[in-house]
């Protein structure tokens, strides 16, 4: 297992979580809270940014932040200079699922830089009707993914990606009923790497015999209960 080398997470990341990071001698990037959305999407990176290939897509007044994460990266910052604020759909503009050459996005509300971006390196555009795609989506292979979204699923594997659909539920979050696995987790080569213990979710034995499936190891950061975080992203 190759452990990545940059960690970009936000302020809800526990600190054992970003402990067993550092153990593993990943640099850990804290990406402040954006005011104007409300909490707990405020300290959600996957809410912040989307990498798509050479393309870092931000809004430019989060700036400050993600210049120096995109030089770190090596990628070009493309910037949505529309609304950016809370409410939907203006704070999901950057919530796109990216994997392998695919971007699965809602697209009458993802960031029209998103799209561009995607065209632009002849990336596949598959419309779901989740807003939130990144948040709803796991990585857990080259070609495999975990969703409790059921038209992501479909839609995934009309694309020919190998999904696993689980319940919703049994990720703990905030102000919402329940978080969504995407927002609890970060892949990075073959390994998928967790906001709390995995083996404490419900469908822990499917999610196990899955991802054993896709040649993927699974990471629990530390023994809490699963939490949206809003996603951890590797480099």
């Amino acid at each position: 297992m190759i452990a990545p080398t940059y960690a970009v997470f936000g302020d809800l990341l526990s600190p054992a979580c970003q402990s067993a990071l550092s153990e593993r001698g990943v640099t850990p990037i804290l990406l402040p809270r954006f005011v104007p959305l409300p909490y707990p999407v405020c300290s959600h990176a996957d809410m912040f940014f989307c990498k798509i290939g050479k393309y870092l897509v931000a809004s430019p007044l989060y700036l400050d932040p993600l210049k120096p994460l995109a030089e770190l990266i090596r990628c070009e910052l493309v910037y949505d200079r529309g609304d950016f604020k809370s409410g939907y759909p203006d704070e999901a503009k950057f919530n796109a699922f990216v994997i392998k050459n695919y971007v699965f996005c809602r697209k009458k509300t993802v960031s029209p830089k998103i799209l561009e971006a995607a065209e632009a390196q002849s990336f596949h555009i598959v419309d779901v009707k989740q807003g939130y795609a990144a948040c709803s989506c796991a990585q857990a292979g080259f070609q495999a993914f975990i969703t409790a979204d059921r038209d992501l699923a479909d839609k995934g594997v009309k694309n020919g990606f190998d999904v696993l659909l689980t319940e919703p539920g049994a990720i703990r979050t905030d102000v919402y009923p329940y978080g969504f696995i995407g927002g609890a987790s970060g892949y990075y080569k073959n390994a998928l790497y967790f906001a709390g213990n995995i083996k404490k979710h419900p469908q822990y034995p499917s999610i196990y015999l899955f991802c054993k499936k896709n040649e993927t190891k699974l990471v629990s950061l530390s023994e809490e209960p699963l939490t949206d975080v809003g996603g951890i992203r590797f480099f």
